[in-house]
C-alpha cells in the first residue's frame, strides 16, 4: 500500500556500476538527510556528486555537508533561468576553500554531467546527483540510467593468485583467468565472492 510507496527521486538508488544515487534535495535540511543515507551506504572509493541548484538557494550549506563525502565534483546547468549557472557554483565551491584537492568539473547539462561521471568512474565507486528537481529529471530525462562503467582488472585475482590460493585450485587459470571466473559468475569482478 501507501506505506511502500516512493517518489522517484528521493534517495533513489539505481543499480549499476557504479552505484547510482538520485536525491532532488535542494535545501539545507534535505542535503544533511541526503549526507546520512550516503553515510549509511558504507565505503566507496570514490563519490562523484553532480550538483545543479536554483540561484535562489542557500548552496553553503549544502556544499559544506556533502563536502567530506565527495571525491569529485561536477557542477551543472539547468535548463531555467532560475539556476545558478555551474560556473558560479564552481566558482563559489573554490571560494569556500573547503577541500582544494577535490577535482571540480563543469558540464552543460545533468546528462552531460553523468556521461562525464561514468566515463571516470570505477564499478565500485558511487555517483550521486542532487540539488533540483531539474537535476534529477534531466538525468531520468530518457528513463532510469543503466551504468556500467569500465570494469578495469583487479589486482588481487592475478594470473600468480590464481596458481597459489588454495580456494582456487582447480578453477580456470593463465593470465585472463579472473574474467572467466566472474563469467561464470563464481566471483563478483571485484574478487570477491
Amino acid at each position: 500500500g501507501l506505506a511502500l510507496a516512493q517518489v522517484p527521486g528521493r534517495f533513489q538508488i539505481v543499480p549499476g556500476q557504479p552505484s547510482l544515487v538520485l536525491d532532488v534535495a535542494h535545501n539545507p535540511h534535505s542535503v544533511a538527510a541526503l549526507a546520512a543515507n550516503l553515510d549509511a551506504m558504507g565505503f566507496f572509493p570514490t563519490t562523484f556528486a553532480i550538483l545543479g541548484v536554483m540561484a535562489d538557494k542557500e548552496f553553503e550549506p549544502m556544499l559544506r555537508r556533502m563536502a567530506p563525502l565527495v571525491d569529485h565534483w561536477i557542477f551543472t546547468d539547468l535548463d531555467t533561468p532560475r539556476a545558478a549557472t555551474a560556473a558560479d557554483v564552481r566558482d563559489y565551491w573554490n571560494a569556500l576553500a573547503l577541500r582544494p584537492e577535490v577535482p571540480v568539473e563543469t558540464a552543460a547539462t545533468p546528462q552531460a554531467a553523468l556521461e562525464r561521471a561514468v566515463a571516470q568512474a570505477e564499478p565500485a565507486d558511487r555517483i550521486v546527483v542532487f540539488g533540483s528537481f531539474y537535476t534529477v529529471g534531466g538525468v531520468l530525462h530518457d528513463g532510469v540510467p543503466r551504468l556500467d562503467a569500465r570494469i578495469s582488472r583487479p589486482r588481487t585475482l592475478t594470473h600468480e593468485f590464481f596458481q597459489v590460493s588454495p580456494r582456487w585450485r582447480g578453477r580456470p587459470s593463465g593470465p585472463d583467468a579472473w574474467q572467466e571466473t566472474a563469467r561464470q559468475g563464481r566471483c563478483r569482478p571485484d574478487g570477491k565472492r
